[in-house]
């Protein structure tokens, strides 16, 4: 297949490097000419992108290219401020409306558990979203947008929060004093489980139209967590001042990872992280 994978950062480079390693024809954008060097040096086709997208540049050769794809990926994180996040739904819609124009047959779109918002319990993929921040309302009006424009050809993958060996939130919460809510519950999922969800993704074709969502199955306390965290890591265990939180929300991934036969590497956040 011709994959395009839109944002080559910290998720999206390894799983272009995947995809290629897999036999696919990628392609893959980056925000600087440095980056577009590195993607071509792994073999991928680097393209630079700037956001919005308008028609007298979509229309030329190299963004036809790009986006006449048999998956577009779109996988662009969006600030945390209200005015990044508005002009966050004006790039990704210039995105969504050139794809559309240039052939692209579907589209997988990176979404975030914080749609659900500050919802208590158990939360299942069917689970009605109620977006608080604004970047959660930025990916939930374009995920709206990715299923009006593809329907049963997009799916939408909502990720909890992110870490691998060298990107763990423990570094930043360690030695950090006086923190509060140390008994609410946390949603995590490793980098290489999303990676190895994409590739179920792609792997089948029935599953298109869904909207799934990554998490671990398990849901630590802050302060169980960053603690042995912290420790495992050689660092000052972070001080909470309570054990205390709201019922916490738990992202039940279960049907997701039934529906593409998905058995996660670190279903418990801790398994071989001894050298992180």
């Amino acid at each position: 297949m011709k994959i395009t994978v839109c944002g080559c950062g910290w998720l999206g480079l390894p799983l272009a490097k995947v995809l290629h390693e897999q036999g696919h024809e990628v392609w893959g954008t980056k925000t600087s000419k440095e980056g577009v060097q590195l993607l071509k040096k792994e073999n991928i086709h680097g393209v630079l992108l700037s956001l919005p997208l308008l028609k007298y540049v979509w229309t030329q050769s190299v963004y036809r290219a790009l986006l006449a794809c048999d998956v577009l990926v779109i996988n662009i994180p969006c600030g945390r401020k209200q005015d990044k996040a508005l002009q966050h739904i004006e790039n990704v819609t210039s995105l969504l409306i050139a794809a559309k124009a240039n052939g692209c047959r579907r589209v997988i779109f990176v979404s975030t558990t914080s749609v659900y918002g500050d919802v208590q319990g158990r939360v299942v993929e069917t689970s009605e979203p109620f977006p608080v921040t604004s970047s959660a309302c930025a990916n939930y009006q374009l995920e709206r947008e990715v299923i009006k424009l593809w329907g049963s050809d997009a799916i939408i993958l909502r990720l909890s929060g992110l870490i691998s060996e060298n990107r763990h939130p423990a570094r930043f919460l360690a030695n950090k004093r006086d923190l509060t809510q140390g008994g609410t519950g946390i949603n995590l999922i490793h980098r290489d489980d999303v990676i190895q969800g994409f590739l179920a993704i792609l792997d089948s074709q029935q599953h298109w139209g869904n909207t799934f969502h990554l998490a671990s199955p398990w849901h630590p306390s802050r302060e169980q967590y960053y603690t042995k965290m912290s420790l495992l890591m050689g660092l000052t265990p972070p001080h909470f001042l309570d054990v205390l939180g709201s019922e916490q929300k738990q992202i039940d991934a279960s049907y997701t990872l039934k529906s593409l036969k998905l058995s996660l590497r670190y279903p418990f956040l801790l398994d071989d992280f001894s050298e992180v």
